[in-house]
């Protein structure tokens, strides 16, 4: 009786594992970019605000912007957007709703001949909002930030698919990796701040 109860504890934390792994890993690693974007902006002369105490757990369609980046002309209103599995596709419907697209294999499939697409739901994106007290008398730039990346985002319209890259508008704001926007903060931070660093 005690070895029944043992194993099927063995089994159930077996695949509470095998279906935390991929957002366990995600976190961690948004931790690192996250702490990586702190130590940039505040050594490029930016303050840095969360809006969210639990920012590791915000969603991709809240409403907010989950982090600002400002000094006294400049405002980086920053929405943070990851995907937890490897092979995903953000996929924008031709109604502006994401539904991601998982690519996978057949169980046992050796070849990649089989490859099958995953279709999840398409959501509604919610517009988001922007506290005025950051925003008045700074220029704005709104931020997409994507990390975890995906393995692509497209644009579904009537001519296919249009596959976006940094520096496309998407949800009415610019698409941006980390290393891109690392690269942004340093290029444009107040005279002799980079160098200080």
């Amino acid at each position: 009786m005690a070895y029944s109860i043992i194993v099927i504890t063995l089994v159930i934390l077996l695949l509470v594992g095998a279906w935390a792994y991929p957002y366990i890993t995600g976190i961690m690693l948004k931790s690192r970019m996250l702490k990586a974007l702190r130590m940039t902006a505040r050594a490029s002369g930016f303050r840095y605000r969360r809006s969210y105490k639990n920012i590791f757990f915000v969603r991709n369609r809240s409403p907010k912007y989950d982090i600002v980046i400002y000094n006294e002309k400049k405002l980086y209103a920053v929405k943070l957007w990851s995907s937890y599995f490897a092979y995903n596709t953000l996929a924008i419907t031709k109604k502006g709703k994401v539904s991601e697209h998982r690519r996978t294999r057949p169980v046992f499939q050796m070849t990649d001949s089989n490859t099958v697409y995953t279709r999840g739901f398409a959501h509604s994106v919610p517009k988001t909002r922007l506290p005025r007290k950051y925003a008045k008398g700074r220029d704005v730039e709104r931020i997409l930030l994507v990390y975890p990346s995906y393995e692509s985002i497209v644009v579904e319209s009537g001519k296919g698919e249009l596959k976006l890259k940094t520096g496309d508008e998407l949800f009415e704001k610019l698409l941006y990796s980390p290393s891109a926007f690392l690269k942004k903060l340093k290029a444009d931070a107040p005279d002799g701040k980079e160098e200080e660093k």
